[in-house]
């Protein structure tokens, strides 16, 4: 990760560990630009105000202009590994330095190369004075190494800490160095001469001074703390992060401070009063599905990042993120909000008070490879559905015991649709349909054949809800003539007592409110709508029909409604009562939960409509 400021201070950078380059506007806090980072791993401005990056492809180094869209160096890096490059640009030198961490860095300047290769030892972290002058390394043993850039000749070499050294960083004018490890900082002149140690009751895995080399800021575990650089004295801590710190950067006035940890939150402080100006957070990677928890004051999402995070609505704040080693596809509230579970290496299930991982785990692997998943009101069951795109016809449903893992049912259905399922909110019945005209009800605490099943002739059906006392089904599908059409039935009988009126599109979500007097549908061709449900008279739209909204659920409060987008369709959270977006996500096919279920990437696992590819 790394951080730069422009140098008016008007923009900051980020580095993110995977896959992209972002650049904030500091004043608002918003983003301005997102760029892929091609193996990017340092950044800075030059001082024309031209982002500056240094990256690997192939067996070159390249220090790019991205702004000026040219090259001001390509060369060999001659680095055993990639993926572990680290390195810094000093653009008032001008000069880059990289190594890969197993050999010492290379420095060059005005075309020259200063090889310090011939140091073995595994490095945590280099850093390049800001006139090109020296380079420092503290590595896994606890040392600290200075070297001349020009020649690459050494000038000190001490062990100056009991474990790992974790960062390292020169003062403005290059006379001093801090150096950080899991006991402390220490702070030298270059030549070695010890100054003062700063005892840490965490890691310190990140290293700033200020512009006036007064102030040097440390990231001490999940906290920032900043002290006076030449007597070592503690001014005060900046406390908001959710995980370690890893990198820091100062604005060129030293007014500022950004931060960004293991959280992937980047936050912006006021260093004179420690307050905390912005914060932006988000994952590192596409988001693949978002929940709301019953009360409407929790929100998971899951990414490609191999995390899912939880966060608080009301604050907008980050406050857990769960770590898996396979990319997270799916997460959901438990029906008390107590609980998430999340679908990656395998299916866990998570406290959402603590953030900690809890006995629960499912970790076959068809549930692994389930394309929707529901869970049961009183969140005993889990339902999953799998069906390859390349081999329609081949679907499989499964019920598994979420406390024990055991599988409870296995069925395949032979229809080239797809299938949609709903439990009921008493009972242990879950109703699925196939995309044809049947619904069939299952007792999913046995598991076996259907019970029964009703049919609705003449419709293809998209998807199902039961009301919250059971005693009423919405059904979304469209006739023999393509007519879409959104029907109240008696879940017994399958006779319709209400068609709500100016169905448009193709309505792929239904979701009762908690109180079951509202409804809400959304599907491609027309905005997201709410209905009453004893008049079925239409009560808002929800954005417009540009959105493409795919999938849609209400919160407990039965006034917070989530949308979330097909495709390239923005996501949101909407107050029903104020009539405003809590809440708003730029597109990327996002799920949605409600009434226990989530859906697939693309909102539901419905498939396209005829004729969409």
């Amino acid at each position: 990760m790394g951080l730069a400021f422009s140098p008016d201070g008007q923009r900051l950078a980020s580095l993110g560990e995977r896959d992209d380059v972002r650049v904030w506007d500091v004043a608002t806090g918003r983003r301005v630009k997102r760029l892929p980072s091609n193996g990017a791993f340092a950044l800075a401005y030059s001082k024309e105000g031209h982002l500056l990056l240094l990256r690997v492809s192939g067996g070159d180094v390249i220090w790019q202009d991205l702004d000026g869209r040219r090259e001001l160096f390509r060369g060999p890096h001659g680095l055993g590994r990639t993926d572990t490059c680290r390195g810094a640009i000093q653009p008032a030198a001008p000069a880059i330095m990289f190594t890969d961490g197993s050999v010492g860095p290379r420095v060059v300047r005005e075309g020259r190369v200063a090889d310090m290769s011939g140091d073995k030892h595994w490095m945590r972290s280099v850093a390049l004075s800001a006139d090109a002058a020296h380079v420092a390394a503290a590595d896994a043993e606890g040392f600290v190494r200075t070297w001349r850039a020009p020649d690459g000749g050494p000038v000190s070499e001490a062990k100056r800490h009991e474990s790992d050294a974790w960062s390292v960083a020169f003062s403005p004018d290059g006379r001093m160095l801090a150096s950080g490890s899991d006991k402390g900082i220490w702070i030298t002149d270059v030549d070695g001469t010890e100054r003062r140690r700063i005892p840490a009751e965490a890691s310190v895995r990140a290293l700033a001074f200020s512009p006036d080399g007064r102030t040097l800021a440390a990231g001490c575990g999940e906290e920032v703390r900043l002290f006076e650089a030449e007597t070592g004295k503690a001014v005060r801590t900046l406390a908001g992060h959710a995980d370690t710190v890893l990198c820091l950067a100062f604005s060129p006035d030293g007014k500022r401070l950004a931060s960004g940890g293991y959280d992937c939150t980047v936050r912006l402080w006021d260093v004179e009063s420690g307050a905390e100006i912005v914060e932006r957070s988000g994952h590192q990677g596409r988001v693949t599905s978002l929940a709301l928890s019953a009360d409407g004051k929790r929100l998971a999402t899951s990414s490609v990042d191999r995390t899912a995070r939880i966060w608080d609505l009301a604050t907008r704040r980050q406050l857990f993120v769960l770590r898996d080693s396979a990319d997270v596809e799916r997460v959901l509230f438990g029906p008390d909000g107590k609980t998430v579970l999340s679908q990656g290496s395998a299916i866990r299930c998570w406290d959402v008070e603590t953030g900690q991982p809890l006995q629960s785990k499912v970790s076959e692997e068809e549930a692994l490879r389930a394309d929707a998943l529901w869970l049961s009101p009183d969140g005993a069951r889990l339902a999953g559905v799998h069906q390859p795109h390349i081999l329609p016809g081949a679907g499989t449903f499964f019920v598994w015991d979420v406390p024990t893992g055991r599988r409870l049912l296995r069925y395949s259905w032979s229809s080239r649709l797809q299938l949609s399922a709903v439990f009921s909110p008493v009972g242990g019945i879950l109703a699925t349909s196939e995309g044809d005209d049947k619904i069939q009800f299952w007792d999913a605490t046995r598991g076996g054949r259907p019970e029964r099943e009703i049919r609705l002739e003449g419709h293809w059906i998209h998807d199902l809800a039961f009301s919250p006392d059971g005693t009423a089904m919405a059904v979304a599908s469209h006739g023999d003539r393509r007519e879409p059409r959104v029907r109240l039935i008696d879940p017994q009988t399958g006779a319709p007592f209400m068609t709500l009126g100016r169905a448009e599109g193709y309505v792929s979500s239904v979701c009762f409110s908690s109180d079951g007097r509202l409804l809400a549908t959304a599907g491609t061709g027309a905005p997201a709508r709410v209905w009453e449900v004893d008049s079925g008279g239409e009560v808002t739209e929800i954005g417009s029909e540009r959105d493409a909204p795919w999938s849609v659920a209400f919160a407990s409060d039965s006034r917070t409604v989530v949308v979330t987008g097909r495709s390239v369709g923005p996501s949101c959270v909407f107050d029903l009562a104020a009539g405003i977006d809590l809440l708003r996500l730029p597109g990327g096919g996002y799920c949605c939960q409600r009434a226990g279920y989530i859906g697939p990437r693309a909102g539901r696992y419905m498939g396209p409509p005829e004729g969409e590819s």
